[in-house]
């Protein structure tokens, strides 16, 4: 296993929540949330049963059931799936063995919900332990089963039964527990289905837990771990670690890319050569950093669109992109009403509400941050930095504004 650097608290958290409560997981990309899921999936607490999956390919609610069966599967005792409960189980569901996978039939699709009940049920009571169930991409499923049923013009979402299906074990499994987490916020895709007050309902038994970038020690750390993995640590004095470690701002993804990058030099490692390395990955073609990522997934993230005092149709990703394309030009915080004065000058909108939905969801979604004076800027300076080249804007100034 890969060292691991300033999450002991964060996982220690999780354990001692999930003693209680699921958990709902938020972290932005690249920030460590695969390395704090493999570690609490490897290095499981005593008396805990722990199950991950990656539910990014998953589009059907069957294909969910097949999943919990197949991920459970390495947990039960040989005489149980030759024999025992767990074979009981499956040839109650019509489940079949096919190369050592389990499927139940497609003309059982319509019995999904009662299949998963019994699965998680059976699996559940057949344990002292308490099961934990690591979701991966959940959000992500969800919205590939939703896109691909109004494909079809089917009605009921079967998404939304999905959380309804979930909420009910986890009320009626006391030894049952779920994480869910992934690179899509869940709040979007649960407002896409149905309204506000639901998307709160179906998840409000659960803790949230967020993941950030690293401390600075850490960062540290893990910029002086990788220096000395590429044999170039010599002659890196404190300061430039710290720097490094900055400039990536403490994101864990960043820090090994750019030491790698600076692997490929002969020269000594300095602050030029970091320098010379941000600036070219920051502008470079093949985005090795995958930082696109944070402009082409607006779409997604703010679907829809809103008529402005014009009565022409505005869509909401522009607003959240015009906010941003502001936030990135000024070197100070914003104020709720500096953001929406910018995105007037823009489009015709005197929906001061809506600038402030957005700007919650905003920083829900990591690109902003909130200081305690309620003011907003980037989240991340690197990606600050992008996207003021990526959208051709002038430098950040300083508009005065303290």
């Amino acid at each position: 296993m890969d060292k691991i650097f300033g999450r002991d608290k964060v996982i220690e958290r999780i354990w001692k929540l999930l003693s209680e409560f699921s958990i709902l997981f938020t972290a932005e990309r690249r920030v460590g949330k695969t390395t704090v899921l493999d570690e609490l999936e490897k290095i499981p607490k005593e008396g805990y049963l722990v199950i991950y999956s990656d539910l990014e390919k998953i589009d059907s609610p069957l294909e969910f059931v097949n999943d919990v069966l197949n991920r459970t599967t390495p947990f039960i005792s040989k005489e149980d799936r030759a024999s025992g409960w767990f074979f009981k189980l499956w040839k109650i569901l019509e489940g079949v063995q096919v190369g050592g996978i389990i499927k139940i039939p497609e003309h059982k699709e319509k019995d999904w919900k009662e299949l998963l009940q019994v699965a998680i049920n059976a699996i559940c009571n057949n344990t002292d332990d308490i099961v934990v169930f690591l979701w991966d991409e959940l959000p992500y499923m969800l919205q590939k089963i939703n896109e691909y049923e109004v494909a079809r013009g089917l009605v009921e979402s079967s998404s939304l039964q999905i959380m309804d299906a979930l909420r009910a074990l986890r009320k009626e499994q006391k030894g049952l527990r779920m994480v869910f987490t992934g690179s899509i916020g869940l709040h979007h895709v649960l407002k896409t289905l149905t309204n506000e007050t639901y998307a709160s309902e179906s998840v409000n038994d659960m803790e949230k837990v967020g993941l950030t970038a690293l401390d600075e020690a850490s960062a540290k750390e893990m910029v002086q771990f990788h220096l000395d993995k590429e044999g170039k640590s010599n002659g890196v004095k404190e300061q430039l670690i710290k720097n490094i470690a900055l400039q990536c701002d403490y994101i864990p993804f960043y820090i090994e890319k750019l030491i790698r990058r600076l692997a490929i030099h002969e020269e000594l490692v300095s602050q030029t050569l970091v320098d010379q390395e941000i600036a070219y990955i920051l502008t470079d073609a093949s985005d090795d950093w995958e930082l696109e990522h944070f402009r082409a997934r607006l779409a997604t993230y703010y679907k829809g669109e809103i008529i402005d005092a014009n009565e022409n149709k505005i869509q909401r990703s522009a607003i959240a992109k015009s906010i941003l394309n502001h936030c990135a030009v000024v070197s100070t915080s914003q104020t709720i009403d500096e953001c929406y004065q910018a995105v007037k000058t823009r489009y015709s909108i005197d929906d001061r509400d809506l600038i402030i939905e957005t700007l919650n969801n905003l920083v829900k979604d990591h690109y902003l941050q909130r200081n305690v004076q309620g003011d907003y800027q980037f989240y991340f300076s690197l990606v600050q930095r992008w996207w003021v080249l990526s959208e051709g804007l002038k430098a950040p100034k300083d508009n005065g504004h303290a």
